[in-house]
Parts: C-alpha cells; sequence; structure tokens
C-alpha cells in the first residue's frame, strides 16, 4: 500500500499540488495574523494572544481556504485520470474501484495533513515572533490542528463522489464554496446542527470558534460524523465507479 500510494504522489508531481498547498496555507495565516495585529492590543490586556490569532487564522482556514482547496486537489487529480482515460485502462486490469478510491483518498490525506503541519508551524513562529507569552495553552494547538486534519476526511470524500460524478471541472468546486458557505447560514441558526454538518467538521475540530476543549460526547460526535459521511461517500464513490466499468 505505501509503495502504491508513493506511486501516487510520483503521478501529482508534475501538477505542483504541494505548492498550492502550501501557498494557501501561509495565506490563511498571513491574514489572521494581519486581523490580530491591527487588534492586538485588545487580545494582550486580556493575555489571549496565542488563541486570538488562532481564531483569526482558524476562521478562513476552517471555513473558506481548506474546503476550496479540497475540492481543488480532488477535482484536479480526478480531471488528469479523466483526462488521460486512466479510469477506463484501469478498468481492464486487475485493480479494484475500491482499491482505487481508497488509494487516491490516503494520498491526497497525506498531502492535507502536511499543509496543516504548515500551517500550524507558521502559526508558532509568528506567535513567538510577536513574543506571545508561554503558557499552557500552546501545546494544544497540535491536538486542535490534528482534530481539524481529521475534519477535512468527509470533504474529500464528497468531493471525490461530485469529481467523479460530474463531469464539468469547475462544478464540483462551486458545489464546494456553496457548501462552505453554507456553514455561516447554520451558525446563525443552530449551534446543534453546525456539529451534524460535514463541512464544519474542520471548524469544529480545530477549534477556530471555541477555545474549549470538546468533551468525550462531543468527541466522539465528531468521530461519528466524520465517519459516516466520509465512508457514505466513498462508498457512493466506488459505485459510481463500478458504473464505469469497475469490479
Amino acid at each position: 500500500m505505501i509503495r502504491k500510494i508513493n506511486g501516487e504522489f510520483i503521478k501529482l508531481r508534475h501538477l505542483h499540488l504541494f505548492a498550492i498547498v502550501i501557498g494557501i496555507d501561509l495565506l490563511a495565516v498571513t491574514l489572521g495574523a494581519l486581523l490580530y495585529f491591527q487588534n492586538k492590543k485588545v487580545f494582550a490586556s486580556f493575555h489571549t494572544q496565542w488563541l486570538a490569532l488562532w481564531s483569526e487564522s482558524g476562521l478562513f482556514y476552517a471555513q473558506i481556504f481548506l474546503p476550496l482547496l479540497l475540492a481543488l486537489m480532488v477535482a484536479v487529480v480526478i480531471r488528469c485520470e479523466k483526462e488521460q482515460h486512466n479510469f477506463s485502462r484501469m478498468a481492464v486490469v486487475p485493480l479494484k474501484a475500491s482499491q482505487l478510491i481508497l488509494r487516491k483518498f490516503s494520498t491526497l490525506a497525506l498531502l492535507t495533513a502536511a499543509g496543516v503541519a504548515v500551517f500550524i508551524f507558521a502559526f508558532y513562529c509568528i506567535g513567538f515572533a510577536g513574543r506571545f507569552p508561554i503558557n499552557r495553552t500552546i501545546g494544544s494547538f497540535l491536538w486542535w490542528g490534528t482534530l481539524g486534519w481529521i475534519g477535512t476526511f468527509p470533504i474529500l470524500g464528497i468531493q471525490f463522489w461530485l469529481s467523479i460524478r460530474l463531469k464539468n471541472f469547475t462544478t464540483p468546486i462551486i458545489f464546494a464554496l456553496g457548501l462552505s458557505l453554507a456553514n455561516f447560514i447554520l451558525l446563525t441558526i443552530s449551534q446543534a446542527l453546525v456539529r451534524l454538518y460535514p463541512y464544519a467538521q474542520i471548524m469544529i475540530g480545530l477549534h477556530a470558534r471555541s477555545y474549549e476543549d470538546l468533551s468525550l460526547l462531543q468527541v466522539i460526535l465528531f468521530l461519528g460524523i466524520v465517519t459516516i459521511f466520509c465512508g457514505g461517500s466513498l462508498i457512493f464513490s466506488v459505485a459510481t465507479l463500478k458504473r464505469q466499468g469497475f469490479e
């Protein structure tokens, strides 16, 4: 499996996806830092510099930048396979649709993990450069970043299904934009609905709007939503590929 995933990374090399991921992650942190430093005196007076910078950066990242980045990555990967007629070629070799989807999903999940790591690293660099006080909260961001990464799984799965099913390259990305913006609407309606919404799981895991750690029940709900939507969308992706000739 590791060798096959490495092969997928080699195929992605000419697409420059890693550079795009790094660029968007750094852009999100930079925008968050600019917003923070515009109001730094307020945050400094309450000794919440780390949390404020995380929130300012995380809101852009979790609700707009990362969902669109995931949609773009999936759309580019699937489009390349379609343009080169690779799905048709692979349908005649002993490769199951489930294996193909899992391989590509794992590859993009690892690429996303690298991007999240860059986001966290840049966040810490800005905090230390700004001489933020060292306190017990600074270690929490590693855990929150990990949960945020796990929260990307439902979006990756849904975007795989949309990109495989739809012929147009831009349509899945437009769907991702609309579904991401729906976060803001749901926030005004009900927090309970937000916790059940697949495109809000990055925000929940990343703690972009809440500084409190998730309770055990909330963690179970978070992992349950991730599993249901990720697993369900990957099953639909496999079924769609099978209709294209895979077994």
